[in-house]
């Protein structure tokens, strides 16, 4: 027990240095994606004018700029974030935010996704920081995603729906091989 006791010291200060750089990391000139890309019943054909007042049909939630594809397929992102400013296709995110992403499906496929920076609150209860929650509206399904970015890694976390992984789970993992005696 002896042997451990410097282990498990040394993973104190490993979490408590994670939690401070995560803390630092989340709040330092980190962006999200801010659009709406109009689905794939938009392409290079469609007519617009290119803002969400304009819209006829407009989706349920709307963010400016609008993005279309050449084929009605949803955008590249990687493209699109080395392409333009951030200020162009993103928001600054601010602590008190989650980098929200809103998907709309009819009848298995995605019709439109906005990206934004938002305050999520689920059922009027509580404030939705990451994960993801689905509701079935009138053969609709909506789908609202969030997530915390870290400007460490320069792209915005609300690009797909999958969330990645925390700092501190990844710290616990890497620094958990401390605590296994080696032979």
């Amino acid at each position: 027990m002896a042997e451990l006791k410097p282990c498990l010291l040394l993973l104190f200060w490993v979490v408590a240095v994670v939690f401070t750089i995560a803390g630092t990391l989340a709040t330092s000139d980190s962006y999200c994606f801010s659009f709406t890309w109009l689905g794939p019943k938009w392409n290079n054909e469609s007519q617009g004018n290119g803002s969400c007042q304009h819209l006829n049909e407009k989706p349920e939630v709307c963010m400016d700029p609008l993005v279309i594809t050449y084929d009605g397929t949803p955008p590249n992102m990687t493209w699109l974030w080395k392409k333009y400013k951030k200020t162009e296709i993103g928001c600054r995110h601010s602590e008190n935010e989650a980098c929200v992403k809103f998907t709309y499906y009819y009848n298995g496929g995605v019709e439109n996704i906005t990206y934004m920076c938002a305050r999520v609150t689920v059922d009027s209860d509580y404030a939705m920081s990451s994960g993801c929650v689905t509701s079935y509206v009138g053969g609709h399904i909506k789908e609202v995603c969030a997530c915390q970015p870290y400007s460490i890694a320069d792209f915005p976390c609300n690009r797909a729906a999958a969330l990645p992984p925390s700092l501190l789970l990844l710290a616990l993992l890497l620094f958990s091989f401390l605590l296994v005696p080696i032979a």
